[in-house]
């Protein structure tokens, strides 16, 4: 299948990652940051994906992560301009958040199990 890039608009940002953390089982992702002053750098390796929502109010991006089913780790995406999800029919390969200072964050997608 072929997958296929897609810009989110913000006003679908919070019903789509509630939909997106409520995933059975917890995905396994990666997290990888690119920005100016800090340049690329993976955050973390493969863990559990148990929760990520967009708080409109904070103007925040929270992924949850886990090794071991409980949260363990935070990544916080402040002031989110952009959201790309690269994707086929059944399931996400590719998270890319774009920040108003133009870091990158990237949520990698693990194989389905």
């Amino acid at each position: 299948m072929a997958e296929t890039t897609r810009e989110i608009p913000q006003a679908d940002w919070a019903p789509y990652f509630d939909a997106l953390g409520k995933i059975e089982p917890a995905p396994t992702v990666s997290v990888e940051v690119d920005g100016a002053e800090i340049g690329a750098q993976v955050e973390t390796g493969e863990v559990a994906l148990v929760a990520i929502s967009y708080d409109h109010r904070d103007d925040v991006l929270v992924i949850g992560l886990s090794q071991s089913g409980h949260e363990q780790l935070e990544h916080l995406v402040y002031n989110p301009r952009q959201i790309y999800v690269l994707e086929d029919e059944d399931s996400v390969s590719t998270i890319d958040v774009q920040d108003a200072d133009g870091s990158k964050t990237l949520i990698l997608f693990g194989p389905s199990s």
